[in-house]
């Protein structure tokens, strides 16, 4: 049993908190229900704890962290651990979902610049 033991404990915490742009999480959920369907689509999931330089990224521009669901019945280790193995399956689905996006953000980007040019200004 140990008795007066002391400690020093110096925590830093490197990353700030990952936080969603409302509008841009808005144009992921729209992407994701379009190709998945709106029961395939998780909008609120449990917090976790965990850390991201994403969190660092998305203080300097608006973002969405978003994450596609690869667990199956021969996929059961998440990334970073030694059994993880990637689901190929998901590489038609995640391209399909940046393409997307993409595609969103250019009718949106699209609909500004006229809006812009119609006041006279462009």
């Amino acid at each position: 049993m140990a008795e007066s033991v002391e400690i020093d404990l110096d925590y830093e915490n490197a990353y700030p908190v990952t936080q969603n742009s409302p509008e841009i999480a808005d144009h992921v959920i729209a992407a994701a229900v379009s190709i998945f369907g709106k029961d395939a689509v998780i909008v609120d999931p449990e917090p976790e704890l965990w850390s991201d330089d994403f969190g660092i990224m998305s203080n300097l521009r608006p973002g969405c962290y978003f994450q596609l669901g690869q667990l199956d019945e021969n996929h059961g280790a998440y990334c970073h651990h030694p059994d993880y193995d990637f689901n190929d399956r998901l590489l038609a689905q995640g391209a399909s979902l940046w393409v997307r996006l993409a595609e969103q953000r250019m009718q949106w980007s699209c609909r500004e610049n006229t809006a812009f040019r119609g006041t006279g200004a462009g």
